[in-house]
């Protein structure tokens, strides 16, 4: 709205142990104290977020519906997204010049990665919000237990960055990969372990973001989605 004020507060909270509903509650009832009662919550969040349960092992119970809680205890709407697809679309709204992006997060200390996208200008995520769920790819079974939150060291880091790089491309195609990894060196070194596989002529460009980075394209992705669910209703 014109001659509407807004601010955006950057912090970091560490702590020894998560518990990631009153976490959310203490992030939200902070809010609530400083600015006042707001119109709508938006989250983005690590896991497979279907239908207002997230599914993020040990960290909370994926048949709890966190959206329906929310919207219960501070009734407001509520919509929470999966973090790389709103960095994905985050990155698209301050980019416009690329339709089809995906955003390749590998989290330092974190075994598996995740890949937001976006297909021709809109957000993807299919059926059952698994696109871009990775870590399904890799050869061995998975399991509940490979979600042991071990540091992939360099040379692991390396070559699975290169298979889901593959996968990504294979199957979308992008414009642009954006890549959140600490310990990818570069994007070239990954680029001429994929002409090995892929030529060149059908590689995408590839880009190594920071945390910082990402963390901004999720706040933009976010809000876009919050605005744009508001015009709907």
């Amino acid at each position: 709205m014109p001659g509407a004020q807004s601010s955006v507060n950057h912090e970091t909270v560490i702590k020894a142990h998560l518990d990631l509903v009153n976490d959310i509650c203490d992030i939200l009832d902070t809010a609530v104290y400083r600015h006042g009662k707001y119109d709508c919550i938006g989250i983005s969040i690590g896991g497979i977020v279907r239908g207002g349960c997230i599914d993020l092992i040990n960290h909370i119970d994926k048949s709890f519906n966190l959206e329906k809680y929310l919207r219960k205890k501070y009734h407001v709407p509520v919509l929470i997204r999966n973090n790389t697809n709103t960095a994905a679309y985050g990155f698209y709204a301050s980019h416009p010049e690329y339709k089809n992006i995906a955003f390749l997060s590998m989290p330092f200390g974190y075994r598996f990665g995740g890949v937001g996208l976006v297909l021709g200008g809109v957000p993807y995520e299919g059926t059952h919000r698994i696109a871009g769920e990775v870590k399904f790819t890799l050869l061995h079974k998975y399991t509940e237990e490979d979600n042991a939150n071990y540091i992939l060291l360099p040379g692991e880091t390396l070559v699975t960055a290169e298979k889901y790089a593959r996968s990504i491309i294979a199957l979308n195609d992008p414009d642009i990969i954006l890549i959140r990894c600490k310990l990818l060196p570069d994007t070239e070194i990954l680029k001429m372990r994929l002409i090995s596989y892929i030529p060149e002529e059908y590689l995408p460009k590839m880009k190594k973001i920071s945390d910082e980075e990402s963390a901004d394209y999720m706040l933009l992705g976010m809000m876009m989605i919050c605005v744009e669910a508001a015009d709907k209703k």
